[in-house]
């Protein structure tokens, strides 16, 4: 699909996480980047991830990307590797791309959650751990849990 425009980042702010949410003055904080992404504060700097560039393996599916800057309002710069997370081979659980990711930093690693999709097949959701570095490279394994054709869980 292609979206006018691209897909955007912006921010809001909240003193509870329940809100009330007030949208930042001058969003979008990343122009075309992104899709269903999260953030996380890590070495002293946020890093978003997020699912960039949208469509590419397929309908709302991509690899992830990553963008790193020193506050929350940016100025944001995409990394050079970019990706940081391939789809899998064709014939693999994940072969159609990735979607709402969420990274966590935990013991000096971080953990990727995803929801991927395969070509033909019902999408999966799965965790992979332990990347030191910006990149991440997936591990073969069983998805921890698969949903059914009609949405439910198996």
């Amino acid at each position: 699909m292609d979206h006018p425009g691209g897909w955007s980042i912006g921010l809001a702010t909240a003193e509870s996480p329940l809100g009330p949410w007030k949208k930042h003055p001058k969003n979008p904080v990343i122009e075309r980047f992104g899709y269903v992404g999260g953030v996380v504060k890590a070495k002293g700097k946020y890093h978003l991830y997020a699912a960039h560039p949208i469509d590419s393996t397929g309908p709302d599916y991509s690899p992830m990307a990553l963008a790193t800057a020193q506050k929350p309002q940016g100025p944001w710069t995409k990394w050079q590797g970019n990706p940081v997370l391939k789809q899998g081979p064709w014939g693999e659980w994940d072969d159609g791309g990735f979607s709402e990711a969420e990274v966590l930093y935990r013991s000096g690693a971080f953990h990727m959650f995803y929801g991927g999709t395969g070509f033909g097949h019902a999408g999966r959701l799965s965790v992979y751990g332990n990347s030191t570095s910006a990149s991440f490279s997936i591990r073969r394994a069983i998805p921890f849990k698969q949903l059914a054709v009609s949405g439910c869980w198996k």
